[in-house]
């Protein structure tokens, strides 16, 4: 009997040691086939998602702000424009008075006007990185008061026409420098309009034909450039316009087969 106990405790003790080195066999296999095999995949994101299948959603209703808009004239631009026409008259009141009573001789009058001219062009400038239109619309006008101060007769009695004709040129030039830098269309605008017609007071019906066409050509090609330049529709327009209206003018004018031909050219550089 106890030779049959001691018997099954050995076998017993064999199956326990083999099942213990087939349990050690299977884990030392199973490491090194989990070992051995990549890494499982990350979760697709968003952005690899398969796109969705079936009619598109329709698109939301935009509002009836992003249909279109009525003109409305804000108080600002009331504002804007009004201050500075209002300036402007001050200014005119204030020195017509004092030289109606002899306050301020012609120079003071000159240096005074020309004064508060660039000083309309300083503050816009001052005021473009906060207030662009307000700085739109002070250029602008410091650019009309400088061709109305060169094309006054106070200036033309004081400097003669050819300085008047030099300074409405640098006026040209430095009116389109000012509208690239601010950047202002108004100011294209006032610098291409205010450039003829000052021109033409100046000549006072004495128009030089050479120098006068060549003043013409050349402020609406920089107008035309400027406008392409920003994409101003309006600037181009009125470049067009006023360029259609020099060219007929300077026909009218044109006497001989050389001014002619002038004017044909010029004609044919613009459009």
């Amino acid at each position: 009997m106890t030779d049959d106990v001691g018997d099954r405790l050995e076998e017993l003790e064999a199956r326990v040691h083999r099942l213990e080195s087939d349990l050690a066999a299977i884990r030392a296999e199973t490491g090194i086939v989990s070992a051995s095999l990549p890494p499982p995949p990350p979760p697709p994101s968003a952005a690899q998602l398969p796109p969705p299948t079936g009619a598109p959603l329709p698109p939301a209703f935009a509002g009836p702000d992003a249909v279109g808009r009525p003109f409305v004239l804000e108080s600002e631009t009331v504002l804007k424009w009004g201050g500075v026409g209002l300036v402007v008259l001050a200014v005119g009141f204030a020195v017509s008075t004092a030289i109606s009573r002899g306050w301020i001789g012609p120079e003071l009058q000159l240096a005074g006007a020309l004064a508060i001219s660039i000083a309309l062009i300083a503050v816009g400038l001052r005021l473009r990185p906060t207030r662009m239109p307000w700085a739109h619309a002070l250029c602008s006008g410091g650019v009309a008061a400088l061709y109305t101060t060169v094309a006054s007769d106070l200036f033309l009695d004081e400097a003669g026409s050819d300085t008047a004709f030099v300074g409405t040129v640098v006026i040209g030039i430095a009116g389109y420098a000012l509208a690239r830098l601010v950047p202002s269309e108004w100011v294209g605008a006032v610098t291409l309009v205010g450039g003829m017609i000052g021109w033409g007071v100046i000549a006072d019906e004495e128009l030089p034909f050479h120098s006068s066409l060549a003043w013409y050509l050349g402020l609406v090609v920089v107008a035309a450039l400027l406008s392409l330049d920003q994409g101003w529709f309006a600037l181009r327009f009125v470049a067009q316009g006023l360029g259609l209206l020099a060219i007929l003018g300077m026909a009218a004018e044109a006497e001989g087969s050389t001014e002619q031909g002038l004017v044909l050219a010029a004609a044919a550089v613009l459009y």
